[in-house]
């Protein structure tokens, strides 16, 4: 059913790109879908980098989607040609329920590069003084369900780092043997990353 479904779903993004073309123009409609391929990149890396902050602030940040709107709404910054072309090499896979986005660009005839700013954002055209209320809303419905998850990252990391500090501590008092040494090396890498964390397992390697 897939199989066969996908492709029709398929052929109606065809169908839906040339009727919005023929409404707005190829020009806007290809522009409108190079936009949503580097602005969806940029927020979901937007929300990475607030999550990666869990582990080292116990209070999340207040207004998450108002700082978000802020960044996708800002002008192509110098990574937005390279999503671009990303974007752009990605080909339609069996599992797609839309073309690729050079397929619909190359349909609608449109030269694919990266489209000029915007004049104004249309959230505030379209929405006006209820922009403030709608983001607000979403900011406390992301907390009500964030709040716990971020507090139990933030505890975690805590934890990590005392047990690290202790096992430290320890090394430099008396010495670790091979489980206490190779327990550090995995704190290491956890908490400092993949590099750090090499660089303590081979430490474990040359005592062991």
């Amino acid at each position: 059913f897939a199989a066969y479904s996908f492709v029709l779903a398929r052929r109606q993004e065809y169908a839906a790109d040339a009727l919005a073309a023929r409404i707005v123009g190829s020009a806007t409609m290809g522009n409108a879908l190079i936009r949503i391929a580097y602005q969806s990149a940029r927020w979901h890396e937007g929300w990475s980098i607030i999550w990666k902050q869990a582990v080292e602030r116990p209070d999340p940040p207040s207004s998450p989607y108002c700082l978000l709107g802020e960044v996708v709404s800002a002008e192509p910054d110098e990574t937005a040609s390279q999503v671009l072309a990303r974007a752009l090499a990605r080909q339609r896979d069996l599992d797609d329920t839309h073309p690729s986005l050079s397929q619909r660009l190359a349909a609608l005839d449109v030269v694919p590069e990266l489209p000029p700013p915007f004049a104004e954002p249309a959230a505030a055209l379209l929405l006006g003084s209820a922009l403030t209320t709608i983001v607000g809303r979403l900011d406390a419905e992301w907390h009500n369900t964030a709040d716990e998850s971020w507090a139990e990252e933030f505890g975690c990391r805590q934890e990590l780092l005392a047990e690290r500090q202790a096992l430290e501590d320890r090394a430099g008092a008396e010495g670790l043997d091979y489980e206490g040494q190779h327990r550090l090396a995995q704190l290491v890498e956890v908490i400092d990353g993949p590099q750090q964390g090499a660089t303590a397992f081979a430490t474990v390697l040359e005592r062991f």
